[in-house]
């Protein structure tokens, strides 16, 4: 009915006769008692709320009422006890809620359903007792009942809902009845002083962080019927110190235990085939683990930061162990994995620092990355030879590693596998392995030894970088490719061996401030000295500041070396190019070794070592000569010589610096070269003019031949550096029909020299110098070159 102010004023200070319906706003704080009728069925939604002066709402007996609606007496700030007449089967949701000073609720059987948040925030409320009626409690029933300290079940309670009993403080005990098989997420969170909790044979399912908070709880056992733990169900819970499993527990779930301090040791029943991502981690006491057969996932960080585990005991079984799993476990001291386990996480064993003892069975298929990365006390390792595969980083800054043992079977070798192992020495790579990843064994700084064995094909960036202790590299046969700065600052690296075989790339930077190396040899098979899928040229300062680097042999494969491949190698002093053939104009052979255009091609020469800033050999101080490889056609000529001619040239070749044999017979000549950069492009005219040594040697062989042309090859030939002398120079070609006839004496004679006095050194006593050497040296007369072997051969030879 409705209600006006006078019939308040009659009412003062007496119960009000609630008939139905809804209270006027107006009228609602001069409420103080209620008493319902007894014909009224139902109190309606928001009847009585913010009735912030009702102290007293009497229900009479024998009444109909069925239904306390949604928001019925919300807020009533005075209201102290209720009891529920038995005829009520539905309190709506926030029947009750906020009622702030509620100390005592009574229900009556018959009551089916508690609506969601329907004593929510009720802080003065003691206790209740939950009717056997009551089947289901809705979500957050009795949210913040932070004085609720005593909650009393009855059999016929199927399932206490989401966060039904979330924050209530007070409360100490539970006994879950028998008939409860559900307790949903959150029911039980944030009960920070319950200490004990009583969970029966029945109950299936533990939600999402059902105890999460529950700081208090000392101990739990979880039933056999319950098959899965929800995520953070117990997480949090810092004194509890003992977990008891029932055989029938299948899944741990998601940080069902994180963070629970003071548990100490674990044994999970062979039921249980899961734990889920964080089950046990922040567990800062937990010493020790047993897995019983039956366990096949430890998903990522189960155990991440327990940092008092001692021992783990892994069994049969396990298949998969995930990201993090035993992540800076600092006090674990030894692990052995089994042969069963076919899946890694990265970071297993990540920063373990008293791991020392590391085993692994037989039937083992790989290691993840970073697996056991910052493992300081490991000492050894065997590797079973069922691992074919490492993920990068497995052992990353074992920095006591001393000892690695591969067994045939490993394939790879992933990125920073061995990185930062200073106490590492020696390393045997099996045949087995095709790739050496990147920074594989970058500063392990007392390796000493590394051991290749034919199969490895690939050595991948920074590999060896800065092994500075390694002092010898002899590549297989079966390398095709060293990537860039594989061995950069392995500053005692003295002998590198690189074998003729597939190598085809050695990429930039590959051997930079490698100090004590003295000699390269670059097998023929390499096109590449650096990046590039298809250019054939030679990275920027490949072997650059190898300040002990004293010879170097270019293939003839390599046809550019592109600035500073040689940079700065202080003692380089012999340089052997074996691509002559690449470098002589075809028209200069083709012609009988005549051509207006000279032997050498500028322009390749040019593509070769480059000039000036680019030259390939900058800064290399102590480099006055390169010498290039002479063209087959040339040598098959100087092999037709008398046998004992041509060991008489050859033997006065041995002490030149400028025209040898190689030990396969090919003839070298020789590329006079600057300490920096040479100017190719300086007049010929210029230079034979400059007394300056310097000046003189750092033109390009090019100039020099371009005045000198030959002919076919006689027995009386004279050996003159990149050709054989034969007949009179004119007009930039030789002709057969002017000969100089040479006596027997000079058959045996090497003619450095003869029109090179300016641009070479002589080396023989008394070589001719003419009194003007100028562009027109090609037009010199008979009579001058006549002369010219009379002071060499005085009295032995004439002019025809």
């Amino acid at each position: 009915m409705a209600l006006h102010k006078r019939s308040l004023q009659q009412l003062k200070g007496e119960a009000l006769l609630y008939e139905g319906g809804g209270i006027p706003k107006e009228v609602r704080r001069e409420i103080t008692r209620v008493r319902v009728g007894p014909q009224v069925r139902d109190i309606p939604c928001d009847a009585f709320r913010g009735c912030i002066n009702l102290a007293e709402v009497q229900f009479d007996e024998g009444g109909v009422l069925e239904v306390i609606g949604e928001n019925a007496f919300r807020g009533c700030r005075a209201l102290g006890r209720v009891a529920i007449p038995s005829s009520v089967t539905t309190l709506g949701r926030r029947a009750f809620q906020a009622c702030t000073v509620l100390a005592e609720v009574q229900f009556d059987e018959g009551l089916g359903v508690i609506g969601e948040m329907a004593f929510s925030g009720c802080v003065a409320l003691q206790q209740v007792t939950i009717p056997s009626s009551v089947i289901k409690l809705n979500s957050e029933s009795f949210k913040g009942c932070n004085s609720l300290a005593q909650v009393q079940f009855s059999d016929g309670l199927r399932v206490i809902g989401e966060r039904t009993f979330r924050d209530c403080t007070a409360l100490r005990s539970l006994t879950m009845p028998l008939s409860v098989n559900k307790i949903g997420n959150g029911a039980f969170s944030e009960c920070v002083n319950l200490v004990e909790v009583r969970l029966h044979e029945g109950l299936r399912h533990i939600g999402v962080s059902a105890f999460h908070d529950c700081k208090a709880i000392r101990s739990v056992a979880i039933p056999s019927s319950v098959t899965e733990l929800g995520i953070g169900a117990f997480k949090g819970c810092i004194n509890l110190a003992e977990v008891q499993f029932s055989d029938g527990v299948q899944i741990i779930g998601e940080r069902s235990f994180s963070g629970c301090k003071a548990l100490r040791s674990l044994t999970t029943p062979r039921s249980v085939t899961k734990l889920g991502d964080g089950a046990f981690s922040g567990c800062i006491n937990l010493s020790e683990v047993h897995f019983s057969e039956g366990l096949e996932v430890i998903e990522a960080s189960a155990f991440q930061d327990c940092i008092n585990l001692v021992n783990v005991h892994f069994s049969e079984g396990l298949e998969n162990i995930g990201n993090r799993s035993f992540y800076k476990c600092e006090a674990l001291q030894q692990v052995t994995i089994p042969r069963t386990v076919t899946k890694w996480g990265d970071s297993v064993f990540f920063g373990c620092i008293n791991l020392s003892v590391v085993q692994f069975q037989e039937g083992l298929k790989n290691i993840g990355a970073c697996a056991f990365q910052g493992c300081e006390a490991i000492q050894q390792v065997t590797i079973p030879r069922t691992v074919t595969k490492w993920g990068d980083g497995a052992f990353f800054r074992c920095i006591n590693l001393r000892a690695v043992q591969f067994q045939e079977g490993l394939e790879n070798i992933g990125e920073c596998a061995f990185g930062g192992c200073n106490a590492l020495q020696q390393v045997c790579i099996p045949a087995s392995v095709i790739k050496v990843g990147r920074d594989a064994f970058r500063r392990c700084k007392n390796l000493v030894e590394v051991e290749f064995h034919e199969g490895l094909q690939i050595i991948k960036a920074q590999a060896f970088r800065d092994c500075v202790a390694l002092r010898s590299v002899t590549l297989p046969s079966s390398v095709t490719r060293v990537s860039l700065y594989a061995f950069m600052g392995c500053s005692k690296l003295a002998n590198v061996n690189l074998n003729e075989g597939v190598l085809r790339v050695i990429g930039h930077g590959a051997f930079y401030k490698c100090k004590a190396l003295q000699q390269v040899r670059i097998p023929s098979s390499v096109t590449e000295l650096g990046s590039g899928a298809c250019c054939r040229y030679a990275s920027q300062g490949a072997f650059q500041d190898c300040t002990a680097l004293r010879s170097v042999t270019v293939p003839s494969s390599v046809t550019t070396l592109v600035p500073y491949t040689f940079s700065r190698c202080a003692n380089l002093t012999e340089v052997i190019i074996s691509g002559g053939e690449g470098l002589i104009n075809q028209e200069f052979l083709n012609r009988g070794l005549s051509s207006e255009e000279g032997a050498l091609n500028k322009q390749r020469l040019y593509e070769m070592i480059g000039s000036n800033r680019s030259f390939a050999f900058r800064d290399c101080n102590s480099l006055t000569i390169i010498k290039i490889s002479i063209p087959r056609e040339l040598a098959e000529r100087m092999a037709r010589l008398p046998r004992e001619r041509r060991l008489s040239i050859e033997e006065r070749i041995r002490g030149t610096d400028h025209l040898e044999l190689t030990k396969d017979g090919n003839v070298l000549a020789c590329l006079p070269v600057n300490s920096t950069a040479p100017d190719f492009e300086a007049e010929i005219d210029g230079a034979i003019h400059d007394n300056d040594t310097n000046n003189q040697t750092s033109e390009s062989l090019h100039q020099i031949l371009r005045l000198i042309s030959f002919h076919e090859l006689k027995e009386s030939s004279i050996l003159v550096e990149l050709a054989m002398w034969k007949s009179k120079i004119y007009e930039g070609r030789s002709r057969s029909d002017c000969r100089i006839s040479v006596p027997d004496p000079a058959k045996s004679l090497i003619m450095e020299y003869c029109g090179f006095t300016d641009f070479l050194k002589p080396s023989i006593e008394g070589a001719c110098r003419p009194a003007r050497l100028t562009t027109t040296l090609h037009r010199w007369s008979e009579s001058d070159i006549c002369s010219c072997f009379l002071r060499l051969l005085p009295g032995s030879a004439s002019c025809a």
